[in-house]
């Protein structure tokens, strides 16, 4: 018999029937589980192909930066972090170099990982939200998954961000846990399986710790019990887990040891109280509107343009439905003083992992140091795991569907009824039916414009132009190292296949931190070229390489592209300027 769950909001509870149309009902609920997955799977894969070949056409440095470490382990290169950094495993380089190594290198391959990842995420929260709720809210949870927030699609696809694996693996450990020890179905491979994909999440990207952090507030006391009650059989289980948690958190567990724990330190930050109430109002104001739909700025400004001047009735619609959500999650019988008191009680509700998991990203964003820089909460990523608990949050939105939650609205309806007048209750009776018989359409179409709120701001996307040209011109002229910014020097790079060595400046003089020149080799193989150009967007910086270039009696030629001044010429001692030791 199927075991009922008990939480009143949580669908699945059912009758005892005979044992043949149960076991009709279960394979049927199989196979339409199996439709159900695989299409929003194909869904999602498609929606994202296509935005990559289209809005999301060109890739940005930080993207570059993934493609050239691909290329580079094809060589034989075994990178541990992505270049320039000690948090951010390789994981996704070693993958999309089998990508390279199949399809070949190009702007769409180098997105392909992501993609799949993201496609896997959609089938998880389906998988999981089935099994919790029912297949309504799994397939409400699905679409808009498949289908979601501009701030959520385009981090899903971009490559070298590593949000997209990240939420893949944690939802991934999320949901093995849950049905382990939230519905007590455990299997033998939980334990092995949870150590894998903890190893990989935790060498993979710091933001695994969101989750592991919600499963430990869930099931601290739980474990505290079965510590306590029987220790060495508490600890046996665990072992099944160490040997594969090691091989997953092997590249991480090597370099931190090997470092004196150097990739630790991204988790600890030092939050500034006095700017702790502006940071609540900026994710008031900035991130909420984005994280529920709202187009994404399309540059890093200094100043974000708030909803309330430029998108006044989207900014309205979306404060509507947070503070209805806010109303739900208060009152819900599943909302969060609910979940609180069953877990101080200690005995947490099984989806009590997805409502503590938006919680404990907030603090944790709170507790670190990027609450003080205003571009982090109009460019959220860093909160992107609280999209794990879509299903949480769709269930908690939905009416409930028991008897006894039918019995108490219609008292409700007949109290509000009696205490109209007569005039009102001839209206009310005999208008309130045909809206009675549309209610049934309303969580669909509420879903529809959900999703067409989400493809409008995606569509909206403004990516930055393609460097080809730039990259043909430079070639064509014999240019061997450019100087430029960031944001331009890596693309540069990884558009020529590494013919263009990518040095990036610091106003004209090279930039030596490791966020800039993520690849030190390069410096060496640039202070040996022929031909050096710099890349001057907006002319920034031209007075000052004008006067450099007299200085050192330098020829150079000078043309442009688009909005940025382009000079080149011959090596000549002392010029181009590099760092010391680079020769």
């Amino acid at each position: 018999m199927q075991q009922v769950i008990h939480t009143p909001y949580l669908l699945g509870a059912t009758k005892a029937h005979d044992a043949r149309s149960a076991a009709r009902r279960r394979a049927y609920a199989r196979y339409a589980a199996f439709i159900g997955g695989a299409g929003l799977a194909a869904l999602a894969l498609v929606y994202r192909f296509a935005l990559v070949r289209t809005v999301f056409n060109t890739v940005d440095s930080d993207q570059a930066v993934l493609g050239i470490m691909a290329q580079h382990i094809l060589r034989g290169d075994r990178p541990v972090f992505f270049y320039g950094q000690a948090y951010q495993g390789a994981l996704e380089a070693y993958l999309t170099a089998g990508v390279f190594g199949a399809w070949g290198q190009n702007d769409f391959t180098l997105r392909v990982v992501p993609a799949l990842f993201s496609a896997l995420l959609v089938v998880e929260l389906y998988a999981l939200a089935r099994r919790l709720y029912g297949g309504g809210v799994a397939v409400a949870a699905g679409l808009w998954a498949a289908v979601p927030a501009p701030v959520l699609i385009y981090w899903g696809t971009v490559a070298g961000a590593g949000y997209a694996e990240a939420m893949a693996l944690g939802t991934g450990i999320t949901a093995v846990a849950v049905r382990r020890w939230g519905l007590g179905d455990p299997r033998r491979y939980d334990l092995p399986l949870l150590g894998l994909l903890t190893g990989l999440g935790v060498w993979a990207h710091p933001v695994i710790a969101y989750y592991l952090a919600a499963l430990a507030a869930t099931y601290a006391v739980r474990a505290w019990r079965t510590l306590r009650a029987a220790p060495r059989a508490a600890l046996r289980p665990l072992r099944s887990a160490l040997a594969p948690f090691v091989v997953g958190a092997a590249p991480w567990l090597g370099y931190t040891l090997l470092h004196g724990g150097g990739s630790l330190a991204v988790l600890f930050g030092r939050p500034s109280l006095a700017a702790l109430p502006d940071a609540l109002w900026r994710l008031y104001s900035e991130t909420l509107p984005l994280l529920l739909g709202g187009a994404v700025p399309s540059t890093l400004s200094d100043e974000f343009v708030s909803y309330t001047d430029t998108h006044t009735l989207s900014y309205a619609l979306v404060m509507l439905l947070f503070v209805s959500m806010a109303v739900r999650l208060a009152f819900s019988p599943g909302g969060l003083p609910a979940q609180l008191q069953a877990l101080w009680r200690g005995y947490p509700l099984p989806d009590a992992p997805l409502a503590l998991l938006p919680v404990v990203t907030i603090l944790f964003y709170l507790a670190s140091r990027f609450e003080a820089l205003s571009w982090t909460t109009h460019n959220p990523r860093y909160l992107l795991p609280v999209y794990t608990s879509l299903p949480y949050l769709f269930a908690v939105m939905a009416p409930l569907r028991t008897r006894s939650a039918a019995r108490r609205r219609a008292r409700q309806w007949a109290a509000f009824v009696a205490a109209l007048g007569p005039r009102e209750q001839q209206f009310v009776l005999r208008h309130v039916p045909r809206v009675r018989r549309a209610l049934p359409w309303a969580p669909g179409l509420a879903l529809a414009l959900a999703l067409s709120v989400n493809v409008y701001g995606t569509m909206h996307y403004e990516a930055p132009p393609r460097v080809t040209p730039l990259v043909a011109a430079l070639l064509s002229r014999g240019d061997g190292a450019v100087y430029c910014l960031y944001w331009c020097a890596w693309r540069l790079a990884f558009e020529s296949g590494e013919q263009i060595i990518p040095v990036v400046t610091d106003g004209v003089a090279v930039d030596t931190r490791p966020v800039g020149n993520r690849y030190p080799p390069y410096l060496a193989q640039a202070a040996r070229a022929r031909r050096w150009a710099y890349v001057l967007p907006y002319d920034r910086d031209t007075p000052a390489l004008l006067a450099l270039l007299a200085r050192h009696k330098v020829p150079y030629a000078h043309w442009r592209w688009g909005d940025a001044s382009v000079f080149d010429g011959p090596a000549r001692p002392g010029f181009p300027p590099t760092p010391a030791g680079s020769r």
